[in-house]
């Protein structure tokens, strides 16, 4: 049994992306030229030595707080590696899948500043101080957000899984077993390119350290870095006025029963629907928590599960099984502990029922 090349995880992401000519950055009609963030998820077969990627997603985009919705419609968090564990979790190829796999996620990006323990700071905010929780956007002028930075995010995906609380009742948790980052190697000097380990061993893993009773490392992070270059990440941008894409990209692999979907987000709804479609499900992202209530109930029916009808999606997360993996969150960002200070939007924001988005 072989670990997966991180060059080939690498490639598996970009190969898929640069077949979607749609998901490349225009220039814009100023002459600007625009740069993204891509993420990706693979499954690689330790016995076989395959991998197929599963999901993607671009963008770097959040809503801000007050803009959130609070029927499900909309996508809080726009972000790559956000759009990329949502498209995981939506992709039937993974629950397809019947054999042992290993799961390794592709961030092709620098690694970010990492977030003193139950200090949540936004952005770039005391920039120096180590172990502190932070909140995208990273410009200070920007709106504020309770949407988490990558590696926050990331850390605690590392011991609760990434699969969020529905899958979880279905499938258990579910693990990376490796991290590749890209825009490391050939950027910095061997010195450097030692510091940013350290720098992403701390972030993702030693800072969540030592673990509250009651938490137990299931898979340790694995955190290698790529050679692959991705042709559209600021570094590989000339320009020196090179901005950021405002769309955000969704492509989910395909399944034995459904071709593989994509589509693009605009400030947290599909791009070209209106405000006045916003409550019509066929209009709604792929992965927002109204879509994952459907797509939940009818693998809910199609196994003989409890019927969640009458459910709203803040008590759908909490229901069976899933409140290991909620005592596990809860344990993880309590008082004391590793993600002390994490912010959440609450039940306001997830009280809307299965029956009223019809």
């Amino acid at each position: 049994m072989t670990s997966p090349d991180p060059d080939e995880i690498a490639r598996a992401c970009i190969d898929k992306y640069t077949s979607h000519r749609e998901f490349w950055p225009d220039v814009r009609s100023n002459g600007v030229p625009q740069f993204t963030v891509l993420a990706g998820i693979v499954l690689h077969d330790s016995d076989s030595g395959q991998t197929e990627c599963i999901s993607l997603g671009t963008g770097a985009k959040c809503l801000p707080f007050n803009k959130l919705p609070k029927s499900g419609e909309a996508l809080h968090d726009s972000h790559a590696e956000v759009l990329a564990r949502r498209g995981g979790d939506a992709s039937t190829s993974a629950l397809a899948i019947n054999q042992p796999v290993e799961m390794a996620t592709l961030k092709a990006i620098s690694p970010m500043p990492q977030p003193e323990r139950g200090t949540t700071a936004r952005g770039r905010d005391n920039y120096n101080a180590l172990g502190w929780l932070r909140t995208k956007p990273a410009r200070a002028d920007a709106p504020p957000t309770i949407s988490h930075s990558c590696s926050d995010k990331i850390a605690l995906w590392s011991l609760v899984g990434f699969q969020g609380a529905l899958l979880y009742q279905l499938m258990g948790p579910l693990f990376f077993s490796g991290l590749v980052i890209g825009d490391v190697l050939g950027q910095f000097s061997d010195s450097e390119v030692d510091r940013v380990r350290e720098d992403c061993q701390r972030a993702f893993v030693d800072r969540l350290r030592p673990l509250p009773d009651g938490i137990q490392v299931v898979h340790e992070l694995r955190i290698v870095f790529t050679r692959v270059l991705f042709p559209h990440t600021r570094s590989q941008i000339v320009a020196p006025n090179a901005v950021s894409d405002p769309e955000s990209h969704i492509w989910i692999g395909p399944s034995t029963n459904n071709p593989d979907a994509w589509e693009t987000i605009v400030n947290g709804f599909r791009r070209g629907i209106g405000p006045k479609r916003y409550q019509t499900p066929r209009f709604q992202p792929l992965l927002c928590k109204a879509s994952f209530m459907r797509l939940h109930i009818i693998c809910c029916k199609v196994l003989g599960e409890i019927d969640y009808y009458t459910t709203t999606y803040y008590q759908m997360k909490r229901c069976g099984c899933a409140e290991k993996y909620q005592f596990a969150k809860s344990v993880l960002r309590s008082s004391g502990a590793p993600l002390e200070g994490w912010l959440v939007s609450g039940q306001e924001w997830e009280d809307f029922e299965a029956n009223k988005m019809d």
